[in-house]
């Protein structure tokens, strides 16, 4: 499989943050399961780049490779701290989900 993804000129200076690009760039391509899950691995990744990059290069990273303004890329980062901090058993319940049935609409007899 060939990587199509291509980077910006700040992403092509750093490989952390090429690698980082291409994978948050892979996920808005990809199906995956929840919007919730992809806002957590977005923000996983930005902060794992951020922490590869002087602020003012993350900053600039941010609006050239995502065309997002600071505020988003923290709002992912947030979205990924919490998930750290309380997060979300969505699989063990689901199972637990029986499907409901529809309300038919029909009296059942008894009396209105």
């Amino acid at each position: 499989m060939t990587d199509a993804i291509t980077v910006t000129k700040l992403s092509a200076a750093n490989p952390v943050l090429a690698a980082h690009a291409r994978a948050i760039h892979r996920l808005a391509q990809s199906e995956v399961e929840t919007i919730a899950e992809y806002c957590v691995e977005v923000g996983r990744h930005l902060r794992e780049a951020h922490q590869h990059a002087e602020p003012k290069v993350w900053f600039a990273w941010i609006d050239d490779e995502f065309g997002w303004a600071p505020a988003t890329a923290i709002r992912f980062i947030r979205a990924y701290t919490s998930a750290l901090e309380q997060p979300v058993r969505a699989h063990a319940w689901r199972k637990d989900l029986s499907p409901r049935s529809e309300p038919s609409g029909e009296s059942d007899g008894s009396a209105a």
